[in-house]
């Protein structure tokens, strides 16, 4: 049976699972910078491309795609396992804990999407809010359509030049890092290999109130879950992991002074994953 997801994998089969989700758009690629913890920590990591991205298959719902991750960690033999949800692989990672809340042993969100609903949209940038209002209302066929026009006008270095300048500077600082840099353009690029489907996919997801459509509060709240985020993230602002810890008992949280979007996963990786799993 051929898998749902393409993959990368470090660390040894034999060593504790940490499932990661890459951010939007994104690749399993994203994962590289925790390759360096499954030899450190004792870890067996895996990125998968979520549906749409890179060489995944795409999905027509948010249960096809736990049937898809079902099918992916029966294949690989990944029992018990812990989850770890970047940026736009939060809302996502929040949905697969609750839905495998018995098998997940942790969940760590580092600089997180919040879930879109009344009382979050002021957290969200002007940009975000009116795309993912239109989202809501605009068919899928529509959407891929508006999205690979959209694809055609910019490239990944465009895009990563064009917002440069208003990122933070311990951003800035991160991603003038040659590895660091070269690994998100690949990874965006990587995003495109099937047109729009993976941000179609994600974006249908996001413009939902995720957390009350597909999430168990009871299920999240008994989990190990914790919340990392930069106090300079001006992508996503840490009011919104601020939020979701408010909305989930036991959560736990921190706020990271003097770091940004990027900066944060760069710098605090091994910390972060040692503390929290």
């Amino acid at each position: 049976m051929a898998s749902p997801f393409s993959h990368l994998s470090w660390g040894n089969p034999e060593n504790v699972p940490v499932v990661f989700l890459h951010g939007f758009p994104g690749s399993k690629l994203q994962g590289q910078f925790l390759a360096p913890l499954a030899e450190s920590l004792g870890l067996y990591i895996l990125a998968f491309d979520r549906p749409g991205y890179a060489e995944s298959r795409p999905v027509a719902n948010v249960a096809a795609f736990f049937d898809h991750f079902e099918q992916w960690r029966r294949l690989l033999g990944i029992n018990r396992f812990y989850l770890i949800g970047i940026s736009g692989g939060a809302p996502w990672a929040h949905a697969l804990a609750s839905r495998f809340s018995s098998d997940v042993l942790g969940l760590l969100i580092v600089s997180g999407l919040c879930t879109f609903r009344a009382e979050t949209r002021e957290m969200f940038s002007p940009f975000q809010r009116r795309g993912l209002s239109v989202r809501k209302v605009v068919p899928q066929a529509l959407a891929r359509l508006i999205v690979d026009r959209a694809m055609l006008k910019f490239s990944p270095e465009d895009l990563l030049s064009r917002y440069l300048g208003w990122l933070e500077d311990s951003d800035r600082e991160t991603l003038a890092r040659p590895e660091v840099r070269a690994q998100l353009i690949e990874s965006m690029y990587q995003a495109r290999r099937q047109g729009s489907r993976g941000v179609v996919c994600d974006s249908g997801f996001y413009a939902q109130d995720w957390l009350s459509k597909h999430c168990d509060l009871s299920r999240l709240s008994s989990l190990r879950l914790k919340y990392v985020h930069g106090s300079h993230d001006r992508l996503l602002s840490h009011r919104m992991s601020e939020y979701m810890a408010s909305q989930i008992p036991n959560a736990k949280l921190e706020i990271v002074a003097g770091e940004g979007h990027y900066s944060l996963a760069v710098r605090h990786a091994e910390r972060l994953v040692r503390e929290s799993l």
